[in-house]
């Protein structure tokens, strides 16, 4: 079980890459998008960012 998260705080989660494109399927259906934002520092993983999706015009 996890804890609510405090005001402002950032969570990280490590996402297998079998799991990836139903995960990225499953947020952009609940209106979320993803933004790659590249590696960061001495990291090998890149890093995601995620957003409320922009209304289409």
């Amino acid at each position: 079980m996890t804890t609510p998260p405090a005001e402002g705080e950032v969570r990280q989660l490590l996402v297998h890459p079998a799991v990836w494109p139903g995960l990225e399927s499953w947020l952009l259906q609940r209106g979320i998008e993803i933004a790659e934002l590249g590696v960061l520092g001495d990291d090998d993983l890149p890093t995601y960012v995620m957003t409320p999706a922009t209304p289409a015009a």
